[in-house]
């Protein structure tokens, strides 16, 4: 317990092994478990990790999320049916049973109450039944009824045999009566470390003591608390906080410090492995690669078929675009001739520009919104980030082609395009890649940008710098003329290019034309550098 910015939760990373190699934490010392240093690959086993914030998928039920917890991190030696009774005792010892086939929900979406989401959280973690269970703030957020709910979980949770670690900023009375050791900390030093039960006596010895009918948790914090409203009040603050850090470890090798130092010894943790034990057999994934892809495909499809707001939007925005375009550009591709050639290039230019635009800004918001989920179940061990990626470009892959077949079908008509099935096949296939290249490029900035708002001000460069040296404008000084060879969209027009106008002959003919037919276009247009399968197979590169 502590004020903001004391050092809780980077105490409880540090202890847990949450801590990156990037956080340039300086530290000394050492962490045993039972006298023992800690072991990484078993302490991962042993332990779990409850973050403050609940990331969950608020499209899933409380069961589906505890369940896929329990599939993905239990050995796979475990049966289906061990695994199921304890996703069910989990779920009976939360007191979630009420609300098991509830979705979780969130701040926009209707789901189970904040205590009962904090439970959820904990049931994830709780399901592989870990001897050491850290929490970080797990009241935080709550009212007072629900903060202490979740206490007294943890409570039953420490009495059944399990070591609970939490973080906690300032509980009302009756959580505070609930702890067994209280570790207060002010700018990262202890100040106490015993019975929480014992704090009141040790502080009063020296001097502090605490009001009648006063929340000891209270007044514990204002005593540890640096007061910066005058210099006055900030060095008395500072001078207070370095006294009971002197004071503190001076009562350890002090008669005053045995009420501290008879409750430091804790009972063990168990299971953890012996030190000499093989740890070769400890794998960091329960599952192979190719299962983890097939289980997360199914979560995938899940979420998707849960999110009709987003389809029904995503199918009226493709209709709509779809007409529009073709009003514009009606029966343009039907009578081609010298005179409005360019009338189809425009339309086969604006075409990888449209998919591109709708398939980055409709992924580079929602990967956002999962990372830190998926962050917060990549530190628990449940899976790789490759088996993730895939399963959720694959899932979204049957509903694209649906919406882009649609989209392709109305325009192609509507414009008068080459009339054959090959062509429009192939319109189709490069369209869907143009598609999966945009999503690649929204996923690879939104992963790389610390929020939504800075990645969809970094895409738009990538947009309006791959549209300037697509092919369609001519005139390019010579300096940039490289740029267009990294422009995925010069491919993908090239390929329409191609599709359209290899060897086409104009309907119309004009006497003493220039321009006489597509493959003359295609020269004039610069497109004859690549063909249309070199166009499709450099364009595909990017991806």
């Amino acid at each position: 317990m502590g004020p903001s910015g004391s050092g809780k939760t980077t105490l409880l990373n540090l202890l847990a092994g949450r801590l990156s190699a990037s956080s340039n934490l300086n530290g000394s010392g050492s962490i045993t478990i039972n006298g023992k240093k800690r072991n990484p690959g078993s302490f991962k086993k042993l332990s779990a990790y409850v973050m403050q914030d609940d990331q969950m998928f608020a499209e899933l039920t409380v069961e589906e999320q505890i369940s896929i917890s329990a599939i993905l991190r239990l050995p796979n030696k475990v049966s289906k049916a061990e695994k199921k009774r304890r996703v069910e005792a989990v779920i009976s010892e939360l007191g979630l049973s009420g609300v098991k086939q509830s979705f979780i929900g969130s701040e926009t979406k209707r789901g189970v109450s904040g205590g009962e989401r904090k439970r959820v959280s904990i049931g994830t973690e709780l399901v592989t039944d870990p001897s050491l269970l850290f929490l970080d703030g797990p009241t935080s957020g709550l009212d007072a009824f629900n903060a202490q709910n979740v206490v007294q979980t943890l409570v039953r949770l420490a009495r059944n045999g399990r070591a609970v670690a939490m973080t906690v900023h300032q509980p009302r009375s009756n959580i505070f009566s609930l702890f067994d050791m209280l570790l207060l900390l002010s700018e990262g030093q202890i100040v106490y470390f015993g019975s929480a039960k014992d704090a009141l006596p040790y502080f009063s010895q020296l001097g502090y003591e605490c009001p009648e009918h006063f929340n000891p948790a209270d007044y514990f914090l204002d005593l540890v608390s640096i007061d910066s409203r005058s210099p006055q009040l900030e060095r008395n603050s500072r001078g207070r906080v370095l006294y009971l850090h002197r004071s503190y470890n001076e009562a350890l090798s002090s008669k005053e410090g045995d009420m501290i130092k008879q409750n430091e010894i804790s009972p063990k943790i168990e299971d953890e492995p012996n030190q000499e034990t093989d740890f070769t057999d400890i794998h960091k994934y329960a599952y192979p690669y190719w299962k983890e892809f097939f289980l997360l495909c199914n979560r995938a499809s899940k979420l998707l078929v849960r999110e009709q707001g987003v389809s029904i939007i995503s199918a009226a925005r493709t209709m709509i675009t779809a007409i529009l375009l073709g009003l514009i550009w009606l029966n343009k591709g039907r009578n081609i001739s010298s005179t409005n050639y360019m009338d189809i290039e425009g339309i086969l230019f604006f075409i990888p520009i449209n998919q591109s635009f709708i398939s980055i800004f409709g992924t580079i918001f929602t990967f956002p919104l999962e990372r830190s989920i998926v962050l917060r179940e990549r530190a628990s061990g449940m899976y790789r980030v490759s088996p993730y990626y895939l399963s959720k470009t694959l899932v979204e892959i049957p509903r694209s082609i649906i919406f882009l077949l649609v989209f392709c079908a109305v325009l192609y008509w509507m414009v008068g395009l080459r009339d054959s099935a090959s062509s429009f096949f192939l319109f189709l296939v490069v369209n869907f890649l143009t598609s999966l290249t945009a999503e690649g490029i929204a996923l690879t900035v939104s992963a790389g940008a610390p929020n939504p708002k800075i990645a969809s001000a970094i895409v738009p460069l990538f947009l309006v710098v791959s549209a300037l040296f697509g092919g369609y404008f001519s005139q390019i000084p010579n300096y940039f003329v490289w740029l267009k060879y990294m422009s995925f969209m010069k491919y993908s027009f090239g390929a329409f290019m191609h599709i359209q106008l290899d060897d086409f002959q104009f309907q119309v003919p004009v006497s003493d034309c220039t321009v006489c037919d597509g493959n003359q276009v295609l020269s004039t247009s610069g497109m004859t550098d690549f063909s249309l399968g070199g166009n499709i197979g450099v364009r595909q590169s990017f991806y």
